[in-house]
Parts: structure tokens; C-alpha cells; sequence
């Protein structure tokens, strides 16, 4: 009765994790969205470095701009998107490393999902100009998103590693 009291409550507090992390993700993004379209304005731009600046775009479609003005799709595709991450939770092993990245990719998705359904595209403003390419502008949202995904990637990649070893061994 303990153990099974014990894995309740460690459930719960994973859920709760993945929550914070969420809404830490979304306030990060929405502020420094905020800030941007104060201080910079539209068009903005700013030169920080040689190869970083924050120039401040509206983006109408998904990355690269591509679907640009199918607000309802993107919309829509972003909340399907939100139900198969949430199904994906219970597949994968519940540590902290994926806890964290659910949490950051929910709070992306929502970061970006909140500029599309009030604005009608979503704020981008951090731009990389490295001599061999020309990154898309994007935000924070953007970032949550590609880190999330990607851990998410290496953990299921681990645990197909481990699966594959100890089935090996028997």
C-alpha cells in the first residue's frame, strides 16, 4: 500500500513538474515577446553582436513561413499536435530529463499557439546570420519547441538502445 501511495504521488509531482515547466515556457516567451514589440517595435531591429540581432517580424505561418495566412490550420494542427505530446507522456519513461522536455515542448507549442489565436501570427525576433547561412527569425516558443523535440528524440533513442541490449542478453 506504501509503494503504491508512493508511485501516486510521484505521478502527480511529475505532472505538476511538467505543468511549471509549461507555464515557465510560455511566461519566458510571451514577455520576451512582449518586451520586443515595446522597446523594438515592428519593423525593429537591432544589432547585438556580429552574428546575432533581434529584428521584430510577424510570422503568419509556420516555419520558413510556409502556410503563411492558414491561421485556422496551423491552429488546428498545433492542438492535434498538443493531444499526441500529451499521449506520447505516458509511452516514454517518466524521468526529469523528459519531464523537462514535455514541458518545454507544451510550453513552446502553447507560446506560439497563444500569438496565433490573439494576433494572428506569431512574434519572431531573434536572427542568426552566420557566414555559411541565414537562420529563419524565431523566438522562444521556437527554441522550447527544437530542445524539447530533440531530447525527446535522444531519450527514445536510449531507450530503444536499452530495450535492444537487454534483449540481446536474454
Amino acid at each position: 500500500a506504501k509503494l503504491k501511495c508512493f508511485s501516486i504521488i510521484k505521478k502527480k509531482f511529475m505532472n505538476y513538474y511538467i505543468l511549471v515547466i509549461s507555464i515557465f515556457s510560455v511566461l519566458i516567451d510571451q514577455v520576451s515577446k512582449g518586451l520586443i514589440n515595446s522597446y523594438l517595435g515592428h519593423p525593429g531591429f537591432l544589432r547585438l553582436t556580429k552574428y546575432l540581432s533581434l529584428e521584430t517580424t510577424y510570422n503568419d505561418g509556420a516555419a520558413w513561413n510556409i502556410l503563411s495566412g492558414n491561421q485556422i490550420f496551423l491552429i488546428t494542427i498545433s492542438l492535434i499536435i498538443l493531444v499526441i505530446v500529451y499521449s506520447m507522456m505516458y509511452q516514454l519513461k517518466k524521468t526529469k530529463v523528459t519531464n523537462f522536455a514535455f514541458g518545454i515542448l507544451i510550453g513552446g507549442i502553447f507560446g506560439n499557439l497563444i500569438d496565433r489565436i490573439f494576433q494572428g501570427s506569431v512574434t519572431d525576433f531573434i536572427r542568426i546570420d552566420l557566414p555559411f547561412y541565414n537562420f529563419p527569425i524565431f523566438n522562444i516558443a521556437d527554441i522550447c519547441i527544437v530542445i524539447g523535440v530533440f531530447i525527446l528524440i535522444i531519450e527514445s533513442i536510449r531507450k530503444d538502445i536499452k530495450n535492444d541490449s537487454r534483449s540481446r542478453k536474454h
